[in-house]
């Protein structure tokens, strides 16, 4: 029997967010998702910097919200999956059918900040200061969509229950980058018990490992014995953001850099050797 508790968490979006994905030159590109690792490092400080911010706290909690997926934006009551087809990138509400490329579902939700610094006695911009910054809006531009607040959702696997109280409703959270200027605060707004039939849909079987059935994948996997039938494939760098400067992390456990496929491909395993889920990494244990 398993112990693991799973819940699925949804969280309303209160400010712009920003999850950075790519750099080109002053632009920097959001992520349209969530990944399980900002989750998880979103929820580790949350606990930490509410239970005293010693290193022993910050290594338990490290631990506690490790088995986290990653989330996704819901809107008009419908969560919207990632899926390639047909070369390009969808996502995809699947209980309806209704469908989105990712360049339509990025004009409905993300919008620009461009800022500068101006030098004071000309009034003119510093040169190399212009920086563009894309957000993720807290309701769609679309006036069609009925969509008073963004809301996202993702699963979560408690190991020790203890750490669900800490799990409220109302709870806040800051993910993502560029905090310091407001962006990216969630809140906890709801949070149920699920089972093994809801856990289908985030391929995750109780024990946290993957299910492989033959979908398109809603969490990252380490391409070490995996194909890729179609989608694409990422460098995964996780770093340690508890200090002021983001370092590599420590966890002689943990390999901090991976190669992954990206969620919305559809993959194939070599072997039946399991994988399971940490910070919404799929991947061989060590």
């Amino acid at each position: 029997m398993s112990n693991i508790k799973w819940l699925e968490l949804t969280f309303i979006q209160l400010t712009p967010i920003h999850i950075g994905k790519y750099n080109y030159g002053v632009i920097s590109e959001s992520r349209i998702f969530i990944p399980g690792y900002t989750m998880w490092g979103a929820l580790v400080n949350a606990y930490s910097l509410k239970n005293g911010a010693t290193e022993e706290v910050y290594n338990d909690a490290e631990k506690k919200f490790e088995y986290i997926s990653c989330f996704y934006p819901v809107f008009d009551n419908n969560i919207f999956l990632p899926e390639f087809c047909k070369g390009k990138l969808y996502y995809i509400d699947h209980a309806n059918e209704k469908r989105y490329t990712e360049a339509e579902l990025r004009a409905k939700l993300t919008d620009t900040y461009i800022s500068t610094a101006i030098m004071p006695i000309t009034r003119t911009s510093k040169d190399e200061s212009l920086h563009e910054i894309e957000v993720i809006l807290n309701k769609s531009k679309d006036n069609k969509d009925n969509v008073k607040n963004l809301n996202w959702k993702g699963v979560i696997g408690l190991s020790d229950v203890s750490y669900e109280k800490f799990l409220h409703e109302g709870l806040e959270i800051f993910v993502g980058g560029d905090v310091r200027y407001g962006l990216g605060r969630l809140r906890l707004e709801s949070k149920k018990d699920i089972g093994e039939n809801e856990l289908e849909m985030w391929q995750i079987n109780k024990d946290g490992y993957f299910r492989n059935i033959d979908n398109s994948i809603v969490n990252y996997i380490d391409v070490c014995g995996v194909d890729l039938l179609k989608g694409r494939i990422e460098a995964f760098i996780q770093l340690e953001y508890t200090t002021a400067i983001p370092q590599k992390i420590k966890n002689k456990d943990e390999d901090g850099f991976n190669l992954c496929f990206v969620p919305g491909s559809i993959v194939a395993l070599r072997d039946d050797k399991r994988l399971k889920l940490k910070r919404g990494v799929f991947k061989r244990e060590l």
